[in-house]
């Protein structure tokens, strides 16, 4: 069975090579991009099966790169999962309303939620720019939970 594609973007170096790492254990393929425009351009070169997503990056920003993925019929669908330090309510609501984001998880990531994320985001089909009127509560995203010692 052929290995699922992964695109890691980040604009820190150590985030994508600890992020590869824990990947290629779990057996995927990793792709790395340090921005935006070089994501967009492995986008359409690689189909990466999902893309983890950096949001404060200097050359544009992942909501963009995110709501860009999301909009444009020329590039392919895939979930995009948001992998940032911004984890307010606010950082949450822009990331899976404006940007389309299939997920928004926070750093410092704990592995088995991102884990059990990409699992879950590799299953069902990525959120489409087709939106319902505001406030309709039709928005359907995967949430993890956080495992203790206990529950794996």
């Amino acid at each position: 069975m052929k290995k699922k594609k992964i695109l890691v973007v980040d604009d820190e170096e150590d985030i994508r090579y600890i992020l590869r790492r824990l990947l290629e254990e779990e057996d995927y393929e990793v792709v790395e991009a340090s921005g935006g425009p070089q994501c967009l351009e492995l986008i359409k070169r690689e189909k990466p099966d999902l893309v983890i997503l950096d949001i404060l990056m200097p050359d544009l920003n992942g909501w963009e790169v995110c709501r860009t993925l999301k909009e444009s019929p020329s590039l392919p669908k895939m979930p995009v999962a948001m992998l940032s330090v911004l984890g307010d309510t606010e950082d949450m609501k822009t990331s899976l309303d404006y940007a389309l984001a299939d997920s928004h998880l926070t750093k410092p990531v704990d592995f088995p939620v991102l884990s059990m994320t990409i699992k879950e985001l590799l299953k069902k089909p990525p959120k489409r720019p087709e939106r319902e009127p505001e406030g309709s509560g039709s928005a359907e995203f995967f949430t993890p939970h956080k495992f203790d010692d206990n529950n794996t």
